[in-house]
């Protein structure tokens, strides 16, 4: 169990990845790379997050379908 001063540490080193993720998120996506992010306004930064969460839900929808096809094939 965590005492509180490394529930604290935890509290500001999870309050830092939040205001950090508009600049890493498009980067650990693929998305753009880290001289963009660097360089971009907010309308680009905007843009990027954007772009980034396609890309997750394009992730999910094709983990779903190999999950689904997965069951399918363990019925025939």
């Amino acid at each position: 169990m965590h005492n509180s001063t490394e529930q604290q540490n935890d509290l500001q080193i999870q309050e830092q990845a939040n205001e950090d993720i508009i600049y890493r998120y498009p980067v650990l996506r693929g998305v753009a790379t880290k001289e963009q992010v660097e360089s971009a306004t907010m309308d680009e930064l905007r843009l990027y997050m954007q772009m980034a969460k396609m890309v997750d839900d394009i992730d999910n929808d094709k983990e779903v379908y190999s999950i689904r096809r997965g069951l399918s094939d363990e019925k025939r």
